[in-house]
């Protein structure tokens, strides 16, 4: 039994959905350096087999290593609900799904990002993308903060997100990424 209610919920929905699902992958737990490669590897093999073109092959990589290092990061370690990672495929997209307990200063960070760049043009994300990029300053933490940028443009800003308070200080981040008109060779 999965005892996370969101991932639980989140699974039931893809199991009933009218959009059949072809394909899916899913990884609930602790997300350690070493299932970021297995599982990116995975992702690569499967989009090969099922003859999808290269380049949708390299976004969906770069995407799902976005996703996965995120969680990877911020996850919390005494968290009350395990990270949640899901990759689901069908005729017309490709899915991601992840998820994850955060701070509340990540959450006030996440809050303000996502509606900043959600407002935005893609033209506008795109620009802000590369100065971001030309500025190079890294937080303590080092990170760019280009992660959030690269995921909205390669999905087109098509990303749904959830933020939910859990408990005292600790919120579940749930972020949806789909790439649309997945289609294969």
């Amino acid at each position: 039994m999965i005892d996370n209610p969101y991932a639980q919920e989140h699974l039931k929905h893809i199991v009933t959905s009218p959009d059949k699902y072809s394909d899916l992958f899913v990884l609930l737990g602790g997300i350690e350096r070493n299932s970021i490669g297995y599982s990116i590897k995975i992702l690569e093999q499967k989009l090969s087999d099922l003859d999808y073109p290269k380049s949708l092959v390299t976004r969906a990589k770069l995407v799902g290593i976005e996703l996965l290092d995120n969680i990877y990061k911020h996850q919390k370690k005494e968290a009350k609900l395990n990270p949640y990672f899901e990759i689901s495929l069908n005729d017309k997209e490709l899915r991601f799904t992840s998820a994850n307990c955060i701070s509340k200063k990540a959450y006030e960070f996440l809050s303000r990002r996502l509606k900043e760049y959600s407002n935005l043009s893609v033209k506008e994300l795109k620009g802000k993308y590369i100065n971001q990029l030309k500025e190079g300053e890294l937080d303590k933490d080092g990170n760019a903060g280009v992660g959030l940028f690269s995921i909205l443009q390669r999905s087109a800003k098509n990303i749904e997100y959830e933020l939910n308070k859990v408990e005292n200080g600790e919120y579940y981040f749930n972020f949806i990424v789909t790439i649309s008109n997945a289609q294969k060779n």
